[in-house]
């Protein structure tokens, strides 16, 4: 039975007018905000939702009046403080998408210096008082997390890989004879796991293979002049999500090391690593942790390392010596990944663990009390973010690292264009 345009007319209307209004805020776009505004786009071709996303500091009135839902991401500022705590008192519906431990840093952690962290600890323990949902990618991180909350829901999602996103694979079925790539990156460009357990093994590596090997580092730059005329070794700078993808795939590596701490900070992390290198075809390395123990059995579609340089070592090795034992990992990681990380796998999941994404509406609001608040939030946002730029200044200061400072602030510069490229 086929309904007439007559009388299908009206039950579209109804569907479409019942959808829910989705409003995704960030304070910087990062790749956890690219992959939410991925999954929106998606979202509302299949017209489960309308949707919209906004940097923090180009939110307008009319976006809080419009929406139904908010999906903050990574959300630690005074204006998400604010903005939540306000939306909550006129009955916004309030996700919060975190995929990082940030209550776990310590001040001094990246390079920001001290003070920096604890404030924004601060308000993200003030915004999780208002959220409606936590969705986490971990877990770990949920469990963790849910204890500060008012509201006890959170959901776990994954990252959407689509077949054709995934490179077809090479190999380098002579290892020995050719030159064995080998990547490492690091998101923050801390170099500790590296000078814990990588730089001794990369030591006996340029002795045992001697002009076999090339090493490319992203991200980070640790000294190893010593090593220059045994190992062919590459640093590559910060780059553009969508060129980082790109740039993995076209370089064709053999092998892809992801240290990581088995306690701590790194418990609650994303296994994005074990994602990104599986996509570009890298057979990878991995520390035996619980991170990536959801995800990877030993020499099956990876290999779990413990953290010490004798046992990289080894693992390093295996691979350098047998393609087959790398053809054989990497293979059954992308049918890991074919299996479970379809765009249909995790949106099926998504809409049914928050069903509120295709039918939550909120009241009405009154424009202009919501046009002052904003603006007073946003006052408020530029003094946070002054007196962080300030805290900023004074570490550097202190240290007498005038050099270090502009670099800092040439660093966030590129960083903010790049991510405003993405965008566009």
């Amino acid at each position: 039975y086929t309904l007439s345009l007559h009388d299908a007319l009206p039950i579209l209307i109804t569907k479409r007018l019942a959808m829910s209004n989705v409003l995704i805020v960030y304070e910087m776009l990062e790749p956890c905000g690219i992959e939410m505004i991925r999954m929106a786009k998606l979202l509302e071709k299949q017209d489960k939702i309308f949707f919209r996303d906004k940097l923090i500091r180009y939110l307008e009135p009319e976006d809080i009046c419009w929406c139904d839902i908010i999906i903050s991401v990574r959300s630690t500022s005074f204006f998400e403080w604010g903005l939540a705590k306000y939306c909550h008192s006129i009955g916004k519906y309030w996700i919060l998408i975190l995929d990082d431990d940030f209550l776990g840093l310590n001040n001094e952690y990246g390079k920001d210096g001290e003070g920096y962290w604890s404030l924004r600890q601060k308000y993200l323990k003030k915004i999780l008082q208002y959220i409606d949902c936590l969705l986490v990618v971990n877990p770990l991180l949920a469990q963790k997390y849910i204890e500060f909350c008012n509201s006890k829901r959170y959901v776990v999602t994954n990252t959407i890989i689509e077949r054709e996103e995934i490179a077809n694979l090479q190999y380098n079925n002579n290892a020995i004879s050719n030159k064995v790539k080998i990547v490492l990156y690091v998101n923050d460009g801390t170099l500790d796991m590296f000078n814990k357990i990588i730089k001794p093994v990369v030591k006996i590596l340029s002795a045992q293979y001697n002009g076999k090997i090339s090493l490319y580092f992203l991200g980070l730059k640790p000294d190893l002049e010593e090593y220059t005329q045994q190992l062919d070794i590459h640093y590559v700078p910060h780059m553009v999500y969508s060129d980082f993808k790109k740039y993995m795939i076209k370089e064709n590596f053999d092998i892809g090391l992801a240290p990581l701490e088995s306690q701590g900070f790194s418990t609650y992390k994303y296994f994005n690593k074990y994602i990104e290198y599986t996509v570009a075809g890298i057979p990878g390395i991995y520390s035996n942790c619980k991170l990536y123990n959801q995800v990877i059995i030993n020499e099956y579609n990876g290999i779990l390392c413990n953290n010490t340089p004798e046992e990289w070592y080894f693992s390093i090795k295996q691979y350098i010596e047998s393609c087959h034992l790398r053809k054989v990992c990497i293979e059954n990681a992308q049918k890991h990944i074919y299996k479970n990380f379809s765009s249909d796998i995790v949106l099926n999941k998504l809409v049914k663990d928050v069903p509120e994404l295709g039918s939550f509406k909120a009241p009405t609001v009154n424009p202009l009390k919501t046009k002052i608040i904003l603006y007073l939030i946003k006052f408020g946002y530029y003094i946070f973010r002054l007196l962080g730029w300030l805290r900023i200044i004074s570490v550097y200061v202190k240290n007498r690292n005038v050099k270090g400072l502009v670099n800092r602030f040439r660093e966030k510069f590129l960083k903010k264009n790049n991510y405003t490229s993405e965008e566009k």
